[in-house]
């Protein structure tokens, strides 16, 4: 017969049961939901799906390489490359890796050229992360003053 973690005693508070070996004493609901939250998202964060890996393989990506390491945890909006791999989406893979790597670049060294307008998406750029482009290039554009 399974046995449950914690057992249900009030409204929102929970106790562990004797053979769970961790911690101690009572576990409000919050508590625990962001332990097992915390759980799941070490377990998920800097790697790739297998299905996802593969794909990158098929275009001759290298998912490995400092260029798809660097930005496999980033997530903007519903866009990570785990998710545009798993889609087979190879243009937006692409598009992803290219942006995504260009803004950590730019954020550091604003002389960095731009990607190819078919590699640079601005969807895969965090709100931030457009403010501080647009800022640079309007500052770039606007004439010094005399």
């Amino acid at each position: 017969m399974p046995r449950t973690v914690c057992r249900r005693i009030g409204a929102s508070t929970f106790t562990r049961e004797p053979w769970l070996t961790f911690g101690g004493g009572n576990y409000d609901g919050a508590h625990l939901v962001a332990f097992l939250l915390a759980g799941v998202a070490a377990a998920s964060a800097g790697e790739l799906q297998g299905k996802s890996i593969d794909f990158l393989k098929e275009l001759g990506l290298d998912p490995a390489s400092s260029e798809i390491v660097g930005i496999v945890d980033d997530q903007v909006g519903k866009y990570s490359l785990d998710a545009l791999a798993a889609k087979r989406d190879e243009d937006g893979v692409k598009a992803f890796i290219a942006t995504r790597n260009f803004i950590r670049t730019y954020q550091q060294n604003t002389a960095t050229p731009f990607p190819p307008i078919d590699l640079y998406v601005i969807r895969y750029l965090k709100p931030d992360e457009a403010q501080f482009i647009s800022a640079q290039l309007i500052k770039e554009l606007t004439p010094a003053k005399q």
